[in-house]
């Protein structure tokens, strides 16, 4: 009846409303690997680890190891394992990095590989698809394994900075190299493949032509180049963002103008922390995986602290709004985090 049907709207509208509002409250609060970019709200824990789209667990904290060669190579990455880091970036650009000297030592530590999570990536000189099997067939020698975690192409394309690119003629495109890669990733001698050094166009263009888009994007970002753009449309398409050279290493001065820094040493001090560890901080609250390299030991086991953190959630996160001055992540307040934004295309 009409006066059992108001009766009825009279019960249910307020319940209605409450589990709305509930819904809501629950989705504002909600970490996902890509959907948001913003800081992680009340106690929920981050996780050591990011979820690809394909499920895969990718650490957020790497050690990078460009720049080192031969027995200083495999020292150093010896000294991450002991102190905790299992993701391990490299690349088969002989010129900058050493995946030889990776491989055996990873090997030599006695731990499991499956423990282990390697990156490497394809020279664009080896483009091409024949070219790019025969690559990637050498870099399993060098690593010494039967599968890559994370398989990258370099660059777009060779060009003058690459030494090893100059005077030679490639086979084929970066398109041809990505279904070679597509085809090692269907056959599972590769749990996940991506790009980097891709600029915004062409990483739309690879998510347009691609039947199988980039799992991930590895491109240099620092405070004074934050590529926003880019982490918007990885975001957009569930693509993990990777940061290189993120502590100023790419801007070639001197002094260093991230470690060197007026704002960023000051949020340091008043936490006790050094700038670099500032700002690898602050590039975990932005949801990007991090690669700090080192082949100091002393610093090897600082970076190596942010795992630990995150592995057991020690986090300072407060039981307020991410907007709220008194949120803090990873000992940074969300004004200092903001702090650091502000920096963004400065220089």
């Amino acid at each position: 009846t009409e006066r059992n049907l108001k009766m009825a709207t009279k019960f249910f509208a307020p319940l209605t409303s409450y589990i709305w509002i509930a819904s809501l409250y629950l989705l504002s609060f909600q970490l996902t690997a890509f959907g948001q970019e913003s800081l992680v709200c009340e106690s929920v824990p981050l996780g050591e680890a990011i979820q690809l789209r394909n499920g895969i667990q990718m650490p957020r904290v790497g050690f990078g190891t460009a720049g080192m060669r031969g027995e200083l190579a495999q020292e150093s990455v010896s000294a991450a394992i002991q102190a905790g880091f299992r993701h391990f970036d490299g690349a088969e650009a002989k010129e900058w990095y050493d995946d030889a000297a990776l491989g055996q030592a990873i090997k030599q530590s006695g731990i499991e590989r499956d423990q282990f999570f390697i990156t490497t990536k394809v020279s664009p000189k080896n483009f091409g698809r024949s070219n790019t099997k025969k690559a990637i067939a050498s870099m399993l020698d060098d690593l010494q394994t039967d599968y890559i975690d994370l398989l990258l192409l370099h660059f777009r394309e060779c060009w003058d900075g690459i030494p090893s690119c100059r005077g030679v003629k490639v086979e084929g495109s970066w398109f041809d190299s990505w279904q070679v890669l597509e085809d090692y990733y269907r056959n599972g001698r590769v749990k996940a493949i991506g790009i980097s050094n891709f600029h915004y166009d062409d990483i739309v263009e690879a998510i347009k032509l691609t039947s199988i888009k980039p799992h991930v994007v590895q491109n240099w970002m620092d405070p004074f180049h934050q590529d926003a753009r880019v982490r918007e449309l990885c975001r957009d398409n569930q693509i993990a963002y990777t940061s290189y050279s993120a502590l100023g290493t790419q801007w070639r001065k001197n002094p260093n103008p991230v470690i060197s820094n007026k704002e960023i040493g000051e949020i340091g001090r008043a936490h006790d922390l050094s700038s670099s560890e500032v700002v690898l901080r602050w590039l975990l609250a932005k949801n990007v995986v991090i690669l700090p390299r080192s082949t100091n030991p002393i610093h090897i086991r600082e970076n190596a602290k942010l795992i630990n953190i995150l592995r057991n959630n020690e986090m300072e996160v407060k039981d307020k709004e991410c907007s709220d001055p008194e949120f803090y992540f990873m000992g940074l307040s969300a004004t200092e985090i903001e702090t650091i934004d502000k920096l963004d295309g400065t220089i």
